[in-house]
């Protein structure tokens, strides 16, 4: 996944950064998170298309959970756009169709996960995936 992205970052001017701290193990659908991590890292690049930037996105193991934090130094969204992410047919993108946040949302709810988003208008925005160790 990580060259797929980074020939995706490149062609818009923006860095990928990694950190990985993570010893837990968790069973899931693989294609799925896969799926789930490109749809945030993709919105996150398309979010910094027009001056370029860093995506950042650290795994980190904690006591009871695995969280992943995606971060972007992108556009950033209002609060009324950050309360319509995830819903069917809601993008802030003019050819977006909102249906590849709704499948991160279906499918960490049904990881019984949750997301955390933080976003300021022009400051960025960071998504955190909060899954629980089993």
């Amino acid at each position: 996944m990580n060259n797929i992205m980074q020939a995706y970052a490149n062609l818009h001017q923006v860095d990928l950064e990694f950190q990985f701290d993570n010893e837990h193990e968790r069973d899931f659908d693989q294609q799925q998170i896969q799926q789930c991590l490109i749809n945030l890292y993709k919105n996150g690049i398309e979010a910094m298309k027009e001056k370029g930037g860093i995506l950042q996105i650290h795994v980190l193991g904690l006591t009871d959970r695995i969280e992943i934090t995606i971060k972007d130094s992108g556009v950033g969204m209002t609060h009324v756009e950050m309360a319509s992410i995830g819903k069917p047919y809601y993008s802030t993108k003019k050819e977006g169709t909102g249906l590849g946040m709704v499948m991160v949302y279906s499918t960490i709810d049904k990881l019984g996960g949750q997301i955390i988003v933080e976003s300021d208008k022009d400051s960025g925005t960071t998504f955190t995936l909060a899954i629980p160790v089993q």
